[in-house]
């Protein structure tokens, strides 16, 4: 900590290149809507996705406290949330205690683990289990893991909000007032029709960033149980850890076993 705390001394003020990224971000944006869109329509969504999923990566850039020491600062960078879908504050609270837990991808630690209990997995209709079995391929992961994800996501900050989770519904005021922004600017400034932005950038752009490169692995032992794969809720950015149902449902995660003989039984099924 004392260390981490020496690096942050010691940076500049203001990191020039992330800032300029995220400029260049929101200026592309509107470049391509108000530009491009009239003239080439198609190009202009692809791009419009790829722009959406370069912020939800500035977001993650942001919540580690760039490009400036101070979190208002950065907050403010990107407060509008042209991917319409994950609040900041949200993400940053996820993401922040996803990082500070020791037993990564662990279901009941982890809060962006893509794994499930066993007796998790085992209690879902079947027709929940055939959905996250699809997720599980590529084709499955670009097409329903944005909607999985971010109706679960919904559904838990919804029941939270009930509860009286105060943090979360003002965080979700805050995202609220960004899309009173950026929705008069897609479909008044742009003229791109609402649905279309959402069933093109926003859902392309969370399928982009929900392709998993090779997992990052943490061999903590644990005194939880047994554990599966099927874990459907997912943050923008975070893609450490993949996911095979067929498989890693069967490698059952007892006390004291190593988390990697989990993906170790997964590789000999073909999965990862």
């Amino acid at each position: 900590m004392a260390s981490m705390n020496k690096r942050r001394g010691s940076a500049p003020a203001i990191e020039w290149p992330t800032a300029f990224l995220i400029l260049f971000c929101y200026a592309a944006w509107l470049a391509t809507g108000l530009l491009l869109w009239p003239s080439y329509p198609l190009l202009s969504l692809i791009l419009l996705a790829l722009i959406a999923a370069l912020q939800s990566s500035l977001m993650h850039e942001v919540l580690h406290g760039h490009p400036t020491r101070n979190a208002r600062v950065n907050e403010a960078f990107v407060f509008l949330p042209i991917g319409m879908v994950w609040p900041f504050r949200r993400f940053k609270t996820i993401h922040l205690r996803h990082h500070a837990d020791e037993r990564l991808t662990d279901p009941l630690d982890d809060p962006e683990s893509y794994y499930q209990a066993l007796w998790m997995h085992e209690e879902l209709p079947p027709a929940m289990k055939f959905l996250l079995k699809v997720n599980n391929t590529m084709v499955g992961r670009l097409i329903l893991g944005p909607w999985l994800s971010s109706i679960g996501f919904f559904i838990d900050d919804a029941k939270q909000i009930a509860a009286g989770d105060k943090a979360i519904r003002k965080a979700w005021l805050l995202h609220a007032i960004g899309l009173a922004v950026v929705i008069p600017i897609v479909t008044f400034g742009f003229g791109i029709p609402l649905w279309l932005y959402i069933l093109v950038p926003v859902w392309l752009g969370q399928s982009l960033i929900s392709i998993p490169p090779m997992p990052s692995i943490s061999g903590r032992n644990t005194q939880k149980g047994a554990r599966s794969s099927s874990n459907v809720r997912r943050s923008p950015s975070c893609s450490s850890t993949t996911t095979c149902i067929s498989s890693i449902t069967r490698a059952r995660r007892l006390p004291g076993t190593d988390c990697r003989s989990c993906f170790a039984s997964a590789a000999r099924n073909g999965c990862g």
